[in-house]
């Protein structure tokens, strides 16, 4: 799909974002000055912006997606908004195109239920050992009816994501509810 920057804005319509809340995953991510973040799953920027202002001028943010357009839209924003720490990448589902232990911190917003499993492969080659992988997504016993997200029928359960994520070394440390609609996981990456 081809985005505009009016359709990237819709991707943070006031609604989504109040679900979605940036600022409450900022704070269960916790001091994140100076940290490498991969925020796989970008879309738009809305939590890439708000990680790369956290991390400071010693930090830097990876906004990795798989949308040529939205990573453009995203490098024109960063410009703008004189973010140089953070650095928009174009991905595939089976490739990011990172080194090695690139990161401490991955974080997935609203986008686990659509990764390929190679996707799972890469987040865990990128994370230095002990990075954490956090992971927000959309409950599959909520119905979703006039909220935005994705239909029900293609939303994960809690413990499918902890056992995918197992299978590439993630191991859960902690989890909890956004809200209503929404889980989050936090993973601690034990693969060498």
């Amino acid at each position: 799909m081809e985005w505009s920057e009016a359709d990237a804005t819709r991707l943070e319509r006031p609604e989504r974002k109040a679900l979605l809340d940036p600022a409450r995953i900022l704070s269960l991510l916790g001091p994140l000055g100076g940290r490498r973040i991969a925020d796989v799953g970008a879309g738009s920027g809305m939590h890439a912006f708000p990680l790369a202002r956290a991390v400071g001028s010693s930090g830097i943010v990876y906004a990795i997606d798989i949308s040529e357009s939205l990573i453009r839209i995203l490098g024109k924003r960063a410009m703008r908004e004189g973010l140089v720490n953070l650095k928009p990448l174009l991905s595939t589902p089976k490739r990011i195109p990172l080194p090695d232990d690139a990161v401490e911190i991955a974080v997935s917003v609203s986008c686990f239920h659509d990764y390929a499993k190679g996707t799972l492969a890469e987040i865990g080659r990128i994370l230095t050992t002990n990075g954490h992988f956090f992971v927000v997504d959309w409950d599959p016993t909520k119905d979703g009816k006039g909220i935005p997200g994705p239909p029900a029928r293609i939303r994960k359960e809690e413990k499918r994501v902890i056992a995918e994520c197992a299978a590439f070394g993630l191991t859960i440390e902690d989890s909890g509810r956004l809200n209503e609609q929404l889980y989050w996981i936090r993973f601690r990456n034990h693969a060498c």
